[in-house]
């Protein structure tokens, strides 16, 4: 089987590892692509050294970082105007198997009632470990649960599963839904936008699904361990937004509660000794959330 496939990679002052991913993808079975690379604003070489290195892709500059949701919605505005059925959202810190797209690829064209498809994605410093299979909702719990987060993988599932969310570091999606949509929610700018997207994609109707034969590795960042960093600003305010959101009555407040008491047994030191400006980003992270005070950053 061979198909024309978009793909959009937002890169932001990584270009040795969006080199990569491209190169992956272009390295792909039964696949013919169109790359997209979006460049977030960079800082250094990185558009020198891309245009340099993937002349088979299409370079769109952008002049300031617009978060990841932003820059996969400059690359859909593009694809758009092809003729193309299907896209796959892509983090530049990962790499594919050859046949991971094909494998992503049959699990729409087999069930016409599936929008989206992610892949089984292993650490790329520890291979043969899960760092994302899919979520699944339970009953009477608050937040959905990870299948396989942290273990070993041995070939535990078998054909494709229906699950609940993929992430957004490896989704091939129908044009047709991501038009629909609109896209990826912008003021999000980063984290959760994948979340969101699924629960928009459930909403409509459209089933998901998780394709262990379909398989990367991704490059897990540590930047974003720093509790003091606008990297998790983002993503505490956005999982608290997330919730406020999509959950109604008692189990918002249930999920609310159980999001604030695990971040704070989670990073409770941090809060407590590393000073105001780790506890006032935690505290705008909250309250925002709640609000709905999106979009990027403004101190």
């Amino acid at each position: 089987m061979t198909s024309d496939v978009g793909v959009i990679i937002v890169n932001w002052n990584l270009p040795d590892d969006t080199i990569t991913c491209a190169r992956s993808v272009l390295a792909s079975e039964g696949i013919s692509s169109q790359i997209v690379v979006v460049d977030n604003g960079s800082t250094d070489n990185s558009v020198q050294r891309l245009q340099s290195a993937l002349p088979q892709t299409t370079m769109l500059s952008l002049p300031e970082n617009v978060g990841f949701a932003g820059g996969i919605n400059v690359g859909l505005e593009y694809l758009y105007g092809k003729d193309i059925e299907y896209i796959l959202l892509l983090n530049n810190d990962t790499f594919l198997a050859p046949d991971c797209m094909i494998q992503l690829l049959s699990a729409l064209t087999d069930d016409p009632s599936v929008a989206v498809a992610g892949p089984l994605i292993f650490y790329a410093d520890n291979p043969e470990y899960v760092w994302y299979l899919g979520d699944r909702e339970r009953p009477l719990w608050p937040v959905p649960f990870s299948l396989l987060r942290g273990m070993r993988y041995q070939d535990q599932y078998k054909g494709v599963l229906e699950v609940d969310y993929v992430s957004g570091c490896a989704m091939l999606v129908r044009c047709s839904v991501l038009k629909s949509l609109d896209g990826l929610n912008e003021r999000l700018f980063m984290h959760y936008e994948d979340a969101d997207f699924c629960w928009r994609v459930r909403e409509g109707g459209w089933k998901i699904v998780s394709v262990p034969d379909a398989r990367m590795w991704h490059k897990v960042s540590t930047s974003s361990r720093n509790l003091g960093s606008l990297v998790n600003y983002y993503r505490l305010r956005n999982r608290v937004w997330f919730y406020a959101t999509h959950r109604r009555g008692f189990y918002r407040v249930y999920a609310l509660f159980y999001v604030l008491l695990h971040e704070f047994i989670r990073h409770g030191y941090a809060f407590l000794f590393k000073g105001q400006k780790t506890f006032r980003l935690y505290k705008k992270a909250i309250e925002h959330g709640i609000s709905g005070e999106l979009g990027k950053w403004n101190d």
